[in-house]
């Protein structure tokens, strides 16, 4: 699990592949001990078995979904209330995934997620 504000400052540098799996690098701010490494190191798996939850296609989707800045991974949050919904239209991808879980029979009530970007972060990094 991660916490959201570790989530929220991803940066594509933090990314990288090894063998089969994404790798997502988190700085540690909590530390005490300067023995410690201050990165702390996640793996995530594709799931080609369900691809309804796997965290690589969610991030794929969402990434040709969104106008990517050049450094992070999520936009960061709206400043004013009334910008909350500019940074990211994701209404006709969530259409699109609407339908082709409807078509394979899967109800999108199953599945738990507030957000692509939330749901998608916190499935990765857990």
């Amino acid at each position: 699990m991660s916490r959201t504000r570790n989530s929220n400052n991803i940066e594509f540098g933090h990314l990288s592949w090894k063998d089969d799996h994404l790798c997502v690098m988190f700085d540690n701010k909590r530390i005490t001990n300067p023995a410690r490494k201050p990165e702390k190191l996640r793996r995530v798996f594709a799931n080609p078995k369900m691809p309804e939850i796997c965290p690589i296609l969610a991030l794929g989707i969402y990434l040709l979904s969104i106008e990517q800045d050049a450094k992070r991974l999520f936009p960061p949050p709206p400043l004013h209330k009334n910008e909350r919904h500019k940074t990211v239209d994701l209404t006709k991808t969530r259409e699109l995934v609407a339908k082709e879980l409807q078509a394979k029979g899967i109800r999108t009530s199953t599945l738990g997620s507030d957000s692509i970007q939330k749901g998608a972060v916190v499935y990765c990094v857990s």
